[in-house]
C-alpha cells in the first residue's frame, strides 16, 4: 500500500463523534475541579476564621511592617541584622519576610 501524499482521508463521523464528546468531558471535568478547588479555598479561609476585614488588616500590617523597615533602613541607618535584633526575629527570618514583601507588591499594592 503506497499512500498519496497529497490525499490524506479525514477520520470516520464516528470516530469525530467519539473524540467530540470525549473532549467535552474532559473539559467539563477540568472546569469542575478547578471550581471546587476554588470553593474549597474560600471554605478553608472562612473556617480558619479569615474574611476579608481580617485579611484587609493584614495587609495594611504587611505594609505598615514594611514601610517601617525601609524607615529604619534608609532613614536611620540601621543594618538587617540590627533591625531584626531590635525586632527581636531571626535575621535570615526578617530576610525571608522582606524577600516576600517584595515579591508580592502587586498583591499589596506598596508603592514605595
Amino acid at each position: 500500500y503506497d499512500p498519496n501524499p497529497i490525499y490524506i482521508g479525514a477520520p470516520s463521523e464516528d470516530l469525530v463523534e467519539q473524540y467530540e464528546k470525549l473532549s467535552q468531558e474532559r473539559k467539563a471535568k477540568v472546569y469542575r475541579d478547578a471550581f471546587e478547588h476554588i470553593k474549597a479555598l474560600e471554605e478553608g479561609v472562612k473556617a480558619d476564621g479569615y474574611d476579608g476585614r481580617t485579611i484587609r488588616k493584614m495587609k495594611n500590617i504587611t505594609v505598615a511592617f514594611y514601610r517601617a523597615y525601609k524607615l529604619l533602613r534608609e532613614e536611620f541607618g540601621l543594618s538587617e541584622r540590627q533591625i531584626a535584633l531590635k525586632l527581636g526575629v531571626n535575621n535570615q527570618s526578617l530576610r525571608n519576610w522582606i524577600a516576600w514583601i517584595e515579591a508580592n507588591r502587586s498583591l499589596l499594592d506598596i508603592s514605595i
